[in-house]
Parts: structure tokens; C-alpha cells; sequence
């Protein structure tokens, strides 16, 4: 009798404590937010290949830590040089093309000048003739052939300007000529096409995802590897709404990160983001409802990123950990957090 007692007492207890806690965990939501919803996020960058080729060489290995401007893989460069060399010789025929307009022009210019001294010569000579048939002293067949051969030289130098100005706009003006940016701007890019069968790592980063191999065909929109940059990294937490006045930038948070069980970490938090994707209204779109006609209907989450530190270099984006906000002005609350997370802690050497 006397145990069945004791097992009742103690049953009650238990139970007690429970229900304590659950009470304490829900309330928490309000005073001190806590989230299992919390995941490691680093920077990753898609390697992608700007030229399409063939894989010549891959010089990394996946897991491998790279710096930034190391090579990762090469393409066949065989038509990438031959492209650069027809570029070469189109640029070097352009400029002969350039210097030969040159010349053009100043014996266009030359020509101008013999055509204005052959006009004046013969408009000196009209000038006379014309004095010499108004004093009857010459016939006026000879009068009309001063006059057209004035005319004929007149005709001469508008034909040398119009042979210059053709001449100039062929060459342009301050190496503005279609032809040779043309020819510059193709031997430049094809330049940059060879030496974009080498591809660089843009950052320092581990080699992750690698699906690549000699052989393998690449283009510009395949992305055979990621960069995963392993110096810095952030914890989003996603957080109850009930909790949003517990937080604000700074706040102190505990984090137990599901890969270090057994230890509890103190960070701070770097921003809240006060926006979801639900409230989120969008110029020229009608606005929408939710749908739902469930009478409980669960709170909406929103993230909230954590500043780690040093921590992220031990682990891998997509961790998960679990958060709790810490109230420093109530003892009660701070104290509640503190038990809370190192009991999780200790739970995560089990699960």
C-alpha cells in the first residue's frame, strides 16, 4: 500500500513538473522566444564556366579549400587560339585598311590644293579675256572657251572636296571608325574567351558539389561546382511572431548547435527581418487572403539573423541548432533560459 503511494506521489510529481514546464515553455514564447528552427547559412558561389568546351584538366578535388584566382578546370583552347589569331589578322588588315585611308586623305587634301591654284589660274585668265572681248580684241569663241574652262575648274575642286569628305567619313574622326572598333572589340574578346578557358575560383572557399571530370562538355549556364565560403557564416532563426518585442538588435541569444552536443554558446543578434513573403504587397498584383478556415490557426514565423563568429568554421551550412532569446533584465527568465538550453545540450548527445 505504502508504494503504491509513493508511486502515485511520485507520479505526481513528475507530473507536476511537466505540466510546470510546458506552462513555462509556452509562456517563454512572449519572455524569453525559443526556436528549434534554426539553420546555418555561408556564402556559396556557382562556379560556371563563361565559354562552352570540352573539360581539358579538373586541378581540384571536392572538399578541397582553394583561394581565390586558384584555376579549377580548363577548357580545350585549341579554337579559342585559332579565333584569337583570325582576330589578329582582321585587326592588323583593318589598320593597313586605316594607315591606307590615311594616305588617301592627304593626297585627297594635295589634290584639293593643285584644284583651287588651277581655278584661280583660270579664272585670272577668264578675268582677262573677259576685259579683252568687251574691248572687242578677241573673238567670242575664244571668250566661251575661257569661260567653260573656269567652269570646268570650278567643277574639279567641288569633285576633290567631295573625294576628301568621302575620304573622311571612311576614316572617322578621333579613331572612330566602324571597321577598326569592330576589329578591336572581336580581337579583344576573343582574348577574353581564351583566357576564360581557364576558370578561377572569384573566392576563396571549399570545393563542394564537384560533378565535373576530363571530357565532361560545359556552357555558360551549367554550374559543375560550388564555392562554399568557409570564414563567415550566419544563424537564421526562425522565431514566433508572439516573441518579436523580446528581440531587437544585440539581444543576447543561447544556441546549442546540434553538431556540438553538450555545449551551449552565447551570441548576439545581428538583424531581425520584418518582413515574410505573405506581407509582402507587390505593385501591379491584386491583393490575396489566406484561405484558411481553420479556427487555430498557427502563428506565423519570422527570421532572425544571428551573428556566430568563429563558430561557423566547424560547420557545414544547413546545420541546425536550436535558440533561445535571454532576458539580462529578469533573473527569472534569464535563469529559466539558461536551464532550458544546457538540458538540450546534454538531450543532443541522445538525439
Amino acid at each position: 500500500m505504502l508504494i503504491k503511494r509513493l508511486t502515485n506521489f511520485s507520479f505526481k510529481i513528475v507530473f507536476s513538473c511537466l505540466f510546470l514546464v510546458a506552462v513555462l515553455l509556452i509562456v517563454s514564447d512572449i519572455w524569453a522566444p525559443f526556436t528549434t528552427d534554426a539553420t546555418i547559412q555561408k556564402r556559396i558561389s556557382n562556379v560556371t564556366s563563361q565559354v562552352n568546351g570540352i573539360v581539358q584538366n579538373v586541378y581540384v578535388s571536392n572538399g578541397e579549400q582553394v583561394n581565390k584566382g586558384d584555376v579549377l578546370f580548363s577548357i580545350e583552347d585549341q579554337d579559342y587560339i585559332s579565333l584569337l589569331a583570325s582576330s589578329k589578322a582582321d585587326y592588323i588588315i583593318t589598320q593597313q585598311n586605316i594607315e591606307s585611308l590615311n594616305a588617301q586623305l592627304q593626297s585627297d587634301k594635295a589634290n584639293l590644293k593643285i584644284q583651287h591654284a588651277e581655278y584661280n589660274k583660270v579664272l585670272h585668265h577668264f578675268k582677262r579675256f573677259k576685259k579683252l572681248f568687251n574691248a572687242h580684241q578677241i573673238s567670242e569663241d575664244d571668250f566661251e572657251q575661257s569661260k567653260t574652262d573656269s567652269e570646268l575648274a570650278l567643277a574639279q575642286i567641288e569633285l576633290a572636296e567631295a573625294n576628301l569628305q568621302k575620304t573622311q567619313a571612311s576614316l572617322g574622326e578621333n579613331k572612330s571608325n566602324g571597321q577598326y572598333l569592330q576589329a578591336k572589340a572581336n580581337l579583344e574578346r576573343a582574348q577574353l574567351n581564351l583566357e576564360r578557358t581557364k576558370v578561377k575560383a572569384k573566392q576563396a572557399g571549399i570545393v563542394t558539389n564537384l560533378q565535373l571530370s576530363t571530357g565532361d562538355y560545359v556552357s555558360n549556364n551549367t554550374s559543375p561546382l560550388l564555392l562554399v565560403d568557409n570564414q563567415h557564416g550566419w544563424l537564421i532563426a526562425n522565431f514566433n511572431e508572439k516573441g518579436i518585442k523580446a528581440l531587437s538588435h544585440s539581444q543576447k541569444v543561447l544556441v546549442v548547435y546540434d553538431a556540438f552536443p553538450g555545449q551551449v554558446f552565447e551570441h548576439r543578434i545581428d538583424s531581425i527581418d520584418y518582413a515574410v513573403d505573405t506581407g509582402v504587397g507587390i505593385i501591379g498584383k491584386a491583393s490575396t487572403t489566406n484561405t484558411s478556415e481553420r479556427w487555430i490557426r498557427k502563428s506565423q514565423s519570422f527570421p532572425a539573423r544571428i551573428n556566430i563568429g568563429n563558430e561557423s568554421h566547424d560547420l557545414i551550412a544547413g546545420s541546425k541548432a536550436t535558440v533561445m532569446v535571454v532576458s539580462e533584465d529578469n533573473i527569472f527568465w534569464r535563469s529559466f533560459s539558461q536551464l532550458v538550453m544546457h538540458t538540450i545540450s546534454l538531450l543532443r548527445y541522445i538525439y
